[in-house]
This record gives C-alpha cells, structure tokens and sequence, in this order.
C-alpha cells in the first residue's frame, strides 16, 4: 500500500486508513501476549517468554550498535577469547616497551541477580526498548531472579556505560571487568586511581558494589611501583 500511495495509484486518505488498521491489529495483538506473560510468570512457566524477550533484546541491541566495544560477554560476534585477546595485547605492548603496567580485576557483587529493577528499567526506557518489552521485562523481574536466560544480557545493559569516562583500558565479559594503564610515572599512578573511584561512584549509583575478596592487582614490568 505505501509503494501504491507513492506511485499515485492511491490516495492518502486511503493510506492512512491501511496504517491506523495496521496499528490498531498489532496493539489488539500485544494485548494478549501480556496478559499471558503475566499469568505464566505467577504461573512460573517463564522459558517462552524468556526466549522472545532474549530475541527483541539482542535485535534491538545489534541494530542500534547499543553495547559498547569493551564488552565481550553475551555480545554477538564476541567471547571469553576475544576479551583476552584485545585485553591482553594491549598490556604485552606495554610490558615489552619495558613500562611498568598494573591490571586491576574487578568483580560485582553477584552481578547478575542484584540489579535494581527500577534502575535496570529505566535504562532499557533510555536505550530505547519499546514499552511492550519493557512491561514484559518488568512482568519477569517482579518477585523474580533474573536466571540464566535473561541474567546476562540485562546485566550487560545494566553496566554498559560504566566505563564512559575512564581515562586508561577497560575490558569486560559481564560482570569481570578489568582495568589496566602505565605506572611508571606519578600521573599514571594518579590515572588509574581516578578511574578506580569513578567505577566504585558508578557502582553505588548504580545501588551495587564491587566484590572486594575477588579485586586483585597484577604487577607487571620492571621497576613497578
């Protein structure tokens, strides 16, 4: 019908009728499924509706170019090997220049169920997600662990612009986030402690915290600080 209106052979009032049925026989549609999603959720019988929401988010994700490059978890094209691979080249570099290079391994606090449903919801809102796959998302966290299906790639969303203003290399796979930057001099010392507080500020805006056993520093290079 839009070819047709574009070529003249309807007019626009017929057009914009096709459009408004169009519309209105989609919302009638979604109508249901929420309901459903509603009910199987009190039901606990979440796999189908998972997969859907699982499907819309990605798509959204992969067409919008939404996630940022240091994420490598759950992201399309990525894995635990390309995050190693792009991580670590960077510091070899350093280290075979003979600069003195710290890695800080940073882990939160059961990353995956601890979102704040309010904040997770919000940012799914800024990032673009239709009302529908919000209300479906909402319908699942309510009372809900997010579980193994749905987890990762909410928390990817959840976390994504943590490192918008790092100064040094950051490098996640989820919720493993590493840091890493040249301390031979007192500036790089300074850098990589700025970028350390803005992440533990990120994460408590964020109502979360950083696991403290599992952060560890790795030395690396000659005459490291």
């Amino acid at each position: 019908m839009h070819r047709q209106w574009k070529q003249g052979q309807v007019s626009w009032e017929e057009h914009k009728d096709v459009i408004w049925l169009c519309r209105d026989g989609v919302r009638k549609a979604k109508a249901p499924l929420e309901l459903n999603l509603a009910r199987d959720a009190k039901n606990n019988n979440k796999g189908f509706y998972r997969r859907i929401l699982l499907e819309d988010m990605l798509r959204h994700m992969e067409v919008r170019y939404m996630i940022r490059d240091s994420q490598h978890g759950f992201t399309k094209g990525k894995s635990c090997l390309t995050n190693l691979v792009a991580f670590c080249d960077g510091v070899a570099t350093s280290v075979t220049k003979g600069r003195a290079t710290d890695v800080i391994y940073l882990d939160f606090c059961k990353g995956f169920d601890m979102d704040p449903h309010s904040i997770l919801l919000s940012k799914l809102e800024r990032y673009g997600f239709d009302g529908c796959t919000v209300r479906w998302t909402r319908n699942w966290l309510d009372g809900h662990i997010q579980g193994s299906v749905l987890g990762p790639v909410l928390f990817d969303t959840f976390i994504n612009y943590i490192d918008s203003r790092i100064e040094r290399t950051l490098g996640k796979f989820a919720d493993d986030t590493k840091l890493s930057g040249v301390v031979d001099m007192p500036e790089g010392l300074d850098a990589i402690q700025r970028d350390v507080d803005k992440l533990k500020k990120e994460a408590h805006v964020n109502v979360t915290r950083f696991n403290k056993a599992k952060c560890k520093v790795l030395d690396l290079g000659r005459g490291n600080p």
